[in-house]
């Protein structure tokens, strides 16, 4: 063995024997147990970051750990054509504003090209971390198998009226020029100005002038009091009279006429000048007006406020498009039309001052809706869109009863068919389901899958589903799915559904853990409940375990303005794929923000080396011994306590790794072999030498850390001659004759057990420790009495010089002497 472990030479050459020897292709046909995980398919143009590496770390565990326990395990992996980014991205590449300056043939070609691209360096980074994935069912959301199956559940909801076209008001990114769904709106901090208006008699206040420019209802709450007030020249003021008691420049400049309920201010109508011109109001009444908030009226926009649209919808009123799919103003917005939104605010605001309507302005602290993806401001606007329909009452095949989508995403952690980990996410959980609405599923961009609806030259629909020849004189809707429709077919779609006598789908399916970060808790993984429920009657995994946010050391988000990020691939290059695994999953919790920095993952480095080490160690001590499956003789009392000590700790390290407990697992195996191993056994070991047993052990100390830790184990494994060459017992689909990799062996489950040889060997470490420390306290002494008896030396000739004694300050002198005397004191002592 080479002196240094070397991990640049070592990895890449390893994982691509896993890969040419088969050992990683699961087998449909065995009688094994399954155990099956869909990888969480990363975009298919992205770079690998650390919430990948997290993910892969811990799933690669999950996957060796059971395939050591007896099961027939697949991870299946596969990459996802993110519409969104993806088109984006393209975009950018092709150096063109938008989609439209080509043809949507040639753009589609270009995204599959760029994406073909792009796919072998994604793929290349996973291997990077040693997952062990079956490469040979790789999947992609947008290939021709999930093409089938998204065509296959869309009519299947279709038919069974839970995917309806309807005009609502949806979540439009100017940047996308694409709907988004409300989980995949983000929100930001900002700052704006409040204003407060002169609608006629009413004060209004918003932070959004450009909409004040059509005819609108002003809308007060029935049952709140408002004051009518005038002025000196006869202007009327209403507000509420909470509103109106609070502010001084009101009580001062207008006097109550009378105090009344807002409910008799309904039908009063008025012609009242607007920054775009005069316009029609009339007044009604609805509970929807928080009469605590501001002065108790506002005007609505129907067409670009949600709550605006309901009320509009109860009540019937027109519905106004003030703001296009652009961003910009329409014709109705008068000296504003055309001008982008944000600017038309700011000017909007400022005709209302120089026409003085404006009663006043002030900061105000907002949040402001931003698309995800493009960074640009999400704007609330009706369209025709396809949703699903999460609330509507549809009959189970699978149980002849009726039932809503929602109450089988409810259903599913609830009655425990799905289980969350940490628990705490199941109340976040129910929190989104409970108030979830219907799902936007129709985007406006061209990458991604078609939406599988034909019209006639009628417009009417023609079909729906897979359409295999369509006339010529239909049309395809041109919006494609939402990219989160397919990905929610991942865990069966992969499997060979809809085919459900496929050999994947009836071995492997359902699948039994899905691990994913927790910020994508309802953008997925509530969605692959919803589907693989509806679609095939089971819940698609029974377990959901969701990792952290990666931060540096202090617990600080990282990024690349703060100086803080880390790649995981300049952390492989540096310290080894291992050593990265370590340090992402040991001394992290489910759920709980994963710190890592240089220190964590170089002190994981060095617990490789130690193994390596170790190992050299065991080489040298062991030449010529036979590998030896069984447990030799435990000889002395070390053997006799590792042995015992082993039994302990491979059966804990089993419990965690079946509870997905990988961080305690992680630290037992830690401290198992540098404090007890390495430290204690490999040192007595050289008294009472049994290199048989010393082999056989370290053997078993590679099967328990394979899982954590697979390059390193691997190589020695070799490298110590444990694993020779196959005759007639590997699989019989390798590609090339292989030794019997670690992943194939058993995972450890001693039984030898003695308490006594323990307590002896505790007992033995205890006066070995109290020998050793007080070997240090002598030595520590020797070292003290040198410096006192140096010091004295030195104080006493600086009393002995006339120069000092005379010229020194007195108290000098006497402190000098104080200190010779406490010197000569503690040697005395000594």
């Amino acid at each position: 063995m080479e002196k240094n472990y070397d991990h640049l030479s070592t990895e890449d050459k390893l994982y691509a024997s896993w890969e040419a020897s088969g050992v990683m292709r699961a087998n449909n046909t065995s009688k094994k147990e399954p155990f099956t995980i869909p990888l969480p398919p990363p975009n298919v143009t992205g770079h690998l970051h650390l919430g990948h590496a997290a993910m892969l770390a811990i799933e690669d565990i999950m996957i060796r750990f059971k395939k050591m326990t007896g099961h027939e395990v697949l991870w299946v992996p596969g990459t996802d054509h993110a519409a969104i980014a993806t088109e984006n991205v393209v975009l950018k590449h092709l150096k063109i504003q938008n989609r439209e300056e080509m043809t949507r043939e040639n753009f589609l070609k270009e995204c599959r090209k760029f994406a073909g691209e792009k796919h072998d360096r994604i793929v290349h980074q996973i291997r990077k971390m040693g997952a062990h994935l079956d490469w040979s069912r790789e999947a992609y959301t947008f290939d021709e198998a999930r093409n089938h199956a998204v065509n296959t559940i869309f009519k299947r909801l279709y038919d069974d009226g839970l995917i309806v076209r309807g005009h609502r008001m949806i979540n439009w990114s100017v940047g996308a020029q694409s709907v988004l769904s409300d989980d995949e709106v983000q929100w930001e901090d900002g700052e704006t100005i409040f204003y407060e208006f002169w609608c006629g008699p009413f004060l209004i206040g918003t932070v959004r002038t450009e909409t004040k420019c059509a005819d609108s209802p002003v809308v007060v709450h029935p049952t709140a009091k408002y004051i009518r007030a005038q002025n000196a020249e006869g202007k009327e003021c209403i507000v509420t009279e909470k509103y109106f008691k609070g502010h001084t420049k009101l009580k001062k400049d207008f006097k109550i006429i009378e105090t009344v309920q807002g409910k008799k201010l309904v039908g009063m109508e008025f012609e009242a000048e607007t920054y775009a011109g005069k316009r029609k109001f009339w007044v009604m009444a609805d509970n929807i007006i928080d009469p605590d908030f501001g002065t108790g009226a506002m005007t609505i926009s129907t067409a670009h406020d949600p709550h605006d649209f309901e009320l509009a919808q109860a009540h019937g009123l027109d519905l106004i498009q003030k703001i296009d799919f652009k961003g910009r103003m329409t014709d109705i917005a008068g000296p504003c039309s055309g001008m982008l939104v944000k600017d038309a605010r700011k000017k909007a605001g400022e005709i209302l001052e120089e026409k003085n309507l404006l009663f006043e302005k002030r900061p105000y602290a907002n949040r402001i809706p931003v698309c995800y993806r493009s960074g640009t401001v999400v704007e609330p606007m009706l369209s025709p869109q396809w949703f699903i329909s999460v609330d509507k009452e549809f009959k189970d095949q699978f149980t002849g009863k009726k039932t809503t989508l929602k109450k089988l995403m409810q259903e599913a952690v609830r009655d425990k068919h799905v289980q969350i980990i940490p628990r705490q996410f199941e109340k976040v959980y129910f929190h989104w389901i409970d108030n979830l609405r219907d799902w936007c599923i129709s985007r406006q961009i061209w990458w991604g899958h078609r939406i599988p609806v034909w019209y006639d030259e009628k417009g009417e629909i023609a079909t729906v589903g897979e359409t295999k020849d369509p006339k010529s004189s239909w049309t395809q809707d041109p919006d494609t799915l939402d990219t989160w429709f397919s990905s929610a077919l991942w865990p069966f779609s992969t499997l060979g559904w809809p085919d459900e006598n496929a050999e994947d789908y009836r071995k492997f399916y359902p699948t039994d853990v899905l691990e994913t970060g927790h910020d994508i808790l309802f953008f997925w993984v509530a969605r692959m409940i919803m589907f693989g429920r509806y679609a095939t009657g089971v819940y698609p995994f029974h377990t959901v375990y969701l990792h952290g946010l990666v931060t540096d050391e202090h617990g600080k988000k990282m990024s690349k303005s703060a100086g803080n990020g880390i790649d995981p691939l300049d952390v492989i290059e540096k310290y080894g794929a291992d050593a990265a695994r370590l340090s992402l999953v040991v001394g992290t919790s489910p759920g709980q923000p994963i710190p890592l920095g240089e220190s964590k993952i170089s002190g994981y480095r060095n617990f490789v080396n130690k193994l390596w080490n170790a190992g050299r160690f065991i080489q040298m001590q062991t030449v010529g011994t036979s590998r030896d499956l069984s447990l030799p003789e435990p000889k002395s009392l070390a053997d006799r306590w590792i042995a015992s000590r082993f039994t302990h700790v491979a059966k804990e390290v089993a419990k965690h790794l079946e509870k997905y407990e990988i961080s305690l697992a992680g630290d037992k195996i830690y401290h198992f072999v540098w404090d007890e191993f390495c430290n204690w056994y490999i040192e007595e070991s050289k008294k009472e030498k049994n290199p048989v047993f010393l082999k056989h052990i370290f053997g078993e100390i590679l099967k328990l850390s394979h899982p954590l830790c697979p390059f390193i184990t691997e190589k020695l494994w070799e490298e110590l001659e444990f694993a020779p060459l196959c005759k007639g017992r590997c699989p019989k689909d390798r590609g090339v004759l292989e030794r019997e990799f670690l992943v194939l062996q058993n995972f450890p489950t001693p039984t030898f057990k003695d308490k006594k040889a323990e307590e002896e060997f505790q007992k033995m470490q205890a006066e070995t420790i109290r020998v050793r420390q007080a070997q240090a306290d002598k030595q520590a002494d020797k070292k003290e009495k040198a410096r006192l008896e140096q010091a004295i030396f030195a104080l006493e000739a600086r009393l002995k010089n006339k120069g000092y004694t005379d010229k020194a300050p007195a108290h000098l002198v006497e402190q000098t002497k104080k200190e010779l005397e406490e010197a000569k004191e503690k040697l005395k002592k000594m």
